[in-house]
C-alpha cells in the first residue's frame, strides 16, 4: 500500500508461522529434523541445506 509519506509492504509466508506466543525454534540437537533427499547439515548455524 502506498501513502503520500510512506508505503507499508507485507509478505504472507505458507505454511502460517511468527505466531504471538509461539516458540520460533524447537530444543533440540542441529539437523535432527532434516527429512530431505541429500540434505546436509550446516553445524555453525544449524540448519539443514538442500542439494
Amino acid at each position: 500500500m502506498w501513502c503520500e509519506k510512506m508505503t507499508y509492504a507485507g509478505c504472507e509466508y505458507s505454511p502460517v508461522g511468527n505466531i504471538i506466543g509461539a516458540s520460533i525454534y524447537e530444543i533440540g540437537e542441529p539437523c535432527s529434523k532434516c527429512d530431505c533427499k541429500g540434505c546436509t547439515c550446516d553445524k555453525e548455524d544449524g540448519l539443514c541445506v538442500k542439494p
